[in-house]
């Protein structure tokens, strides 16, 4: 789940202590709304929208179908099984999907050069 995919299901008016009472702790959450569906039903002919898929199972599969669930133009997809992917560390591994039907699949690289890929490919502009 990404970050704002769920929050708490209530709040806290203070702080809550630490104690002995609360040493395993837990926060009921919901869903919240999807911010990437919300966007791709509102997405104009002349805007480009991009979603990023981090997957565990099933991973182009699933990607492909966010692409065409969320009315996105392109898919950036992670695998979380890879090593240097995701989350972990200042490397990452992509393979960019366009509603096309086309895919690219990258070697491992630096984040900021992922970004660069990425900014490439939504100006070549062939979705």
């Amino acid at each position: 789940a990404a970050v704002a995919d769920f929050a708490p299901l209530s709040f806290y008016p203070g702080k809550i202590k630490k104690s002995k009472e609360n040493e395993n702790f837990s926060i009921p959450l919901k869903r919240t709304v999807d911010i990437l569906h919300s966007v791709g039903r509102e997405k104009k002919a002349n805007q480009i929208l991009v979603g990023f898929a981090l997957e565990s199972s099933d991973e182009l599969e699933n990607a492909w179908k966010k692409l065409k669930r969320k009315n996105c133009d392109i898919i950036v997809l992670n695998s979380a099984n890879k090593e240097n992917s995701g989350f972990q560390g200042d490397l990452n591994t992509i393979t960019i999907l366009k509603k096309n039907g086309t895919q690219k699949s990258f070697p491992t690289f630096s984040k900021e050069k992922c970004a660069q890929i990425i900014f490439k490919e939504i100006l070549a502009g062939d979705f």
